[in-house]
């Protein structure tokens, strides 16, 4: 079973749950609603959702998902959502949210009734645990975390107002997200983990939730045009980085300046960055990504999954930082055998094929359990696939996009490897080249044409699959808003101002499949080279960009894979 799939089944199983009599049928509507609020904030096939660390956890120790883990599924659900349901009311921050209208004493039940619920799905779940010394782990888990999250919980909401140390934040931050070090333990318990591991992933999800806080508290301030933190006068991490490296004139200065929001915003996140306080978060959050590097490449048989868990880490601190190669997990990272090899190897080609030596080195390939192809330029990392460890999650998210059959399309996915890996490398070349641009379909439509000229003439097995696919796409996706999409197709030739996708995956794909149907008919690879790949456009050309291609109409569904790419 892959991830949505799973996601899924947990929620099914969480509805059935809450359609208990002894409950009002009322309550009952209202608990599923508040259930499925919280299920709909990510995409059931999004790892960066709770139950996405809670399955990582456990299948990375090779435990297949059964009744049990679904059941632990829909306790960790219950749980978080009973502990923001408390929080919500605490806070006074119910408005805008579906329970709003219920009023703050059924608000509080509804959270009392998840709880309740939630420790039914955990007992029920002990009870199928087939090692009699492992059945009461799991009530000790909840024991801890939970006490420990109401502890923190009664020191944040009866705070005078001094100020903490970014030491006492994060400990504080720790304790009350302490749900991410239980979903992780639980995932461990579910694995199989032996004490010594268990521990091993109570600290790994204990820094993620501190690390996840740090990276939040920052956004409030970098990311919002109105930051709520600064307007309640929370000392979050920054701001008590801040009272510890300032000086007392800045100390007052911001005083007299959160008394301006929001119009001193901007002077706010001046200062606090002037100080030192930024840099002193991400150097904390890169002590936390270090440990957990350290903590996860210590297994001797590493597995995609728990590789996974350390990419999401990565991602989180790429956001305030280009987060470096740490020599502990560098092996660890680098998976080998099958298709990772298959992948090095095209890529090496590439390169030799286009007599690229000097010009382009090979980005860093990394697997991951998206169905699509990914260049990150500021990481200069390839994203691929990783149909060696995690082919069902890879698979199954294109064939239910497709309506193929899961094998059928893991045939077309292989096949159409070399030309998605090509598209890819394409736009690492124009990187390489200064080219490199953030009008995100122009830089689609670029990278087909090169692709698909590159395949028709170094691999043309790879680049006729892909066009099969991409027919297949036309046929069996249905088109959403037409104009829109060839409205897609017709701006994409000229480079304009900086747009994203915009799209969903199926319409992504449709999008990329009339591209390459196109490129396949009217591509000059010398001529797009030299349009494209130069570092000056040559002005004989230059006429030459628009116009050659009239009508848009192409891509692959394979080629979806190249869905991204920057």
């Amino acid at each position: 079973m892959r991830l949505s799939k799973y996601v899924l089944s947990v929620r099914d199983k969480l509805l059935e749950l809450l359609g208990d009599d002894r409950f009002p049928r009322d309550q009952q509507e209202l608990l599923q609603g508040i259930i499925l609020r919280a299920f709909n904030v990510a995409a059931p096939d999004d790892w960066a959702q709770p139950l996405g660390l809670l399955y990582a956890t456990y299948r990375g120790f090779g435990r297949k998902t059964d009744d049990q883990a679904r059941l632990v599924g829909a306790f960790c659900i219950c749980y978080l959502a009973s502990l923001d349901l408390f929080d919500d009311v605490q806070d006074d921050d119910l408005a805008g949210k579906p329970i709003e209208s219920a009023g703050v004493p059924v608000a509080i039940n509804s959270a009392l009734a998840l709880m309740l619920v939630g420790l039914r799905a955990l007992g029920e779940a002990a009870l199928l645990e087939t090692d009699a010394a492992r059945r009461g782990e799991y009530l000790k888990v909840f024991n801890r975390a939970s006490l420990v999250a109401v502890g923190a919980q009664h020191v944040d909401l009866t705070n005078t107002g001094g100020r903490p140390s970014p030491e006492q934040v994060l400990e504080m931050n720790r304790a009350k997200t302490s749900s991410v070090a239980l979903l992780s333990e639980c995932g461990a318990l579910l694995g199989g983990a032996n004490a010594e591991n268990t521990k091993l992933f109570a600290e790994f999800g204990s820094d993620f939730s501190a690390l996840v806080q740090i990276v939040d508290d920052v956004r409030d301030l970098y990311g919002k045009e109105h930051s709520p933190d600064l307007a309640a006068g929370k000392v979050t991490y920054p701001i008590a980085c801040f009272h510890e490296l300032a000086s007392a004139p800045q100390v007052d200065e911001f005083s007299r300046l959160r008394q301006g929001l929001p119009e001193s915003a901007d002077a706010i996140r001046e200062l606090l960055h002037e100080v030192g306080a930024v840099d002193a978060s991400a150097a904390t959050v890169e002590e936390l990504r270090a440990g957990m590097h350290r903590r996860l490449s210590g297994f001797d048989a590493p597995r995609a999954e728990h590789r996974l868990l350390l990419s999401m880490v990565d991602s989180l601190a790429s956001t305030l930082y280009e987060p470096p190669p740490l020599e502990d997990s560098i092996a660890y990272q680098t998976p080998r055998g099958g298709f990772h090899d298959v992948i090095a190897q095209r890529a090496s080609r590439f390169v030799e094929e286009l007599d690229l030596e000097g010009t382009l080195a090979v980005p860093s390939l990394s697997p991951w359990p998206a169905p699509l192809y990914l260049f990150e330029p500021q990481a200069d990392t390839i994203r691929y696939p990783d149909l060696q460890d995690l082919r069902g999650d890879v698979v199954g998210q294109f064939s239910d996009t497709l309506g193929l059959e899961p094998e059928q399309v893991e045939r077309a996915m292989e096949a159409g490897m070399p030309l998605l890996l090509a598209h890819e490398l394409m736009h690492a070349w124009r990187h390489a080249c200064g080219r490199l641009s953030d009008d995100a379909w122009h830089e689609e439509f670029v990278a087909n044409r090169l692709a698909m000229g590159y395949a028709l003439r170094f691999e043309p097995e790879a680049a006729q699959a892909t066009l099969h696919m991409s027919r297949l796409i036309l046929e069996r996706v249905p088109a959403g808003d037409e104009a829109a999409e060839r409205a897609i197709l017709a701006r994409s030739r000229v480079q304009g101002d900086a747009a994203d996708y915009d799209l969903s995956f199926a319409a992504a794909c449709r999008v990329h499949a009339h591209m390459l149907l196109e490129a396949s008919a009217t591509c000059d690879f010398e001529l797009d080279q030299s349009t494209w790949l130069s570092r000056e456009v040559p002005p004989d050309l230059r006429s030459k960009r628009h116009g050659r291609h009239a009508s848009a109409v192409a891509a692959s569904a394979v080629a979806a894979s190249a869905v991204a790419a920057e």
